[in-house]
């Protein structure tokens, strides 16, 4: 399989990053990681414990750890749930990962699919530890639970914790991509939710592929300190705004992302929903619509 991968990887050398994976029980396990680095080039490892039936805090996988901590090497795990009956879900539970990271400190991680269905504790153990990442891959498959994962992800401040997955084979990149834009689309439209950019040009990015997936965006900078956007969906006829201040407070501005909050009440029927704040109203700060 490592060897593989590392021909797949040599046809495509500028595209591809190739894992290998090693089985923690295995004698030999750490030879193979010695020869997938220096030999097949490879660059990182694939665990999956409760696929492979290892326990991810047992003594095996603990040496396979240190040795990617010392090589440099990331691993990504995964997490979460699995249609597999025999595959132990304990195994695969993002709370060990906790201790690994303890243990581990040094050692990069991803925990695949947010581990869904437990992807609260997930942002628990990417928040407290600066190595340790989650991926979206196979979460658009659940759109409401993507949702409110995603809207955790924002309230506890780890949106920068966050990578972009795919789950390939069962997905494609393509089918992911045009799955994020639906859901923005979605939920933008409904007024329920907006994912927040530390800085007014990574926001403004971000408004020009929602007006490609149909929606009218306009955005000022109000001040220093936020932004100010007003977007509404045309393409079912909305006329009310969603107005939304983003924070770009100096301790955030380390990080890619920040916290955005919707300022209406959304107790209210949609067409009387009004601004509870804002630094000053629409019309001032939108005179003309946004250019891309």
């Amino acid at each position: 399989m490592n060897d593989a991968t590392a021909e797949f990887v040599r046809a495509y050398p500028d595209k591809l990053i190739g894992y290998l994976s090693v089985h923690p029980d295995d004698p030999g396990c750490l030879d193979e990681i010695e020869r997938g680095v220096q030999d097949l080039g490879l660059r990182g490892i694939k665990l999956g414990p409760n696929y492979q039936n290892f326990d991810p805090l047992g003594e095996e996988a603990f040496r396979v750890y240190a040795r990617a901590q010392e090589r440099g090497l990331p691993i990504t795990f995964h997490t979460g749930t699995s249609p597999i009956q025999l595959a132990d879900l304990d195994y695969a539970h993002p709370r060990h990962f906790d201790r690994v990271a303890i243990a581990f400190p040094e050692l990069k991680m991803v925990l695949a699919h947010m581990a869904h269905p437990w992807q609260e504790t997930t942002i628990a153990v990417i928040r407290k530890h600066p190595n340790v990442y989650a991926d979206i891959s196979a979460l658009f498959y659940r759109p409401w639970s993507f949702y409110n994962c995603m809207r955790l992800a924002q309230e506890w401040g780890v949106l920068h914790k966050l990578l972009f997955g795919t789950d390939y084979g069962v997905s494609t990149p393509q089918e992911n991509i045009d799955a994020l834009r639906e859901h923005a689309v979605r939920y933008l439209g409904e007024g329920t939710a907006v994912f927040g950019a530390v800085s007014p040009a990574g926001l403004l990015a971000y408004l020009d592929g929602l007006r490609s997936a149909g929606l009218d965006s306009q955005a000022a900078v109000a001040d220093e300190n936020s932004l100010v956007v007003s977007t509404w969906h045309s393409a079912k006829g909305l006329e009310w705004p969603i107005v939304v201040v983003h924070g770009i407070e100096k301790r955030r501005r380390a990080e890619p992302f920040g916290v955005g909050r919707i300022l209406f009440d959304l107790d209210l029927p949609a067409g009387k929903r009004r601004p509870i704040h804002a630094t000053a109203q629409p019309s001032a700060l939108f005179p003309h619509p946004l250019q891309p």
